[in-house]
């Protein structure tokens, strides 16, 4: 069975310094804080070592470095697709229409814009309590539809019949 895999947090990362502070071996960290011995001393190697670790400094290379890697959102809110998903919802089309227009669009009946977004996504996006004049139209979104919930309570309702 794999372990799972997370990120350090700040507590994991503190914890690890007052304990090598304290003395403490690599593996009795690990096996305190849940993590591989490998996990670890990786850690503590990557920021400066047993001697020198220190938390802060840690937590800041390691925010840096995600910063950096890693898949950027799509739907950004300062992005082109956001700002169009926002226009389309604005005119009160549903999430699916906007998911199918772009895929037409795509597939070459209209100039290609190569933003592509599914209708997931666009119920994914968070909603504003409140819509004021310069609030996104991601607001106005209606409720995904409770098209699983209707399946589950019909199949209950027919068991228990």
């Amino acid at each position: 069975m794999a372990v799972q895999r997370r990120k350090r947090t700040v507590v994991d990362r503190t914890t690890i310094a007052l304990r090598l502070r304290d003395g403490w071996g690599i593996r009795q960290i690990a096996l305190g804080l849940g993590l591989s011995p490998g996990t670890v001393s990786d850690e503590v190697t990557r920021n400066g070592g047993c001697a020198n670790y220190e938390a802060g400094a840690a937590d800041g290379q390691a925010s840096a470095k995600r910063e950096l890697t890693g898949r950027k959102a799509r739907m950004a809110p300062d992005g082109a697709l956001f700002t169009e998903t926002a226009r389309l919802l604005g005119l009160g089309w549903s999430p699916e229409q906007i998911s199918g227009r772009r895929k037409r669009e795509d597939a070459g009946l209209q100039q290609e814009s190569g933003l592509r977004v599914s209708h997931e996504a666009i119920y994914a996006l968070p909603r504003e309590t409140s819509c004021g004049a310069n609030r996104s139209a991601a607001c106005a979104m209606p409720s995904p539809p409770a098209a699983a919930s209707r399946r589950v309570a019909s199949f209950a309702a027919s068991w228990s019949a």
